[in-house]
């Protein structure tokens, strides 16, 4: 769990220290969709940890 709310923190840290992001997306963008968003990040993240022990198993 720790890795995923670092990870959280690290996205928005990213989000806060963009200026141009502010500007080409408008501020009012919904909490859940922004949470949504990242959870799909995290996703991805956790498939290319858990890619290489399934291919071990494979083999």
């Amino acid at each position: 769990m720790e890795s995923l709310a670092s990870i959280l923190l690290l996205l928005n840290a990213m989000g806060l220290q963009n200026p141009e992001n502010k500007i080409e997306r408008p501020i009012q963008v919904p909490q859940r969709e922004r949470i949504i968003r990242s959870h799909k990040i995290i996703r991805q993240f956790h498939k290319s940890d858990s890619n290489p022990s399934q291919r071990r198993g494979n083999r």
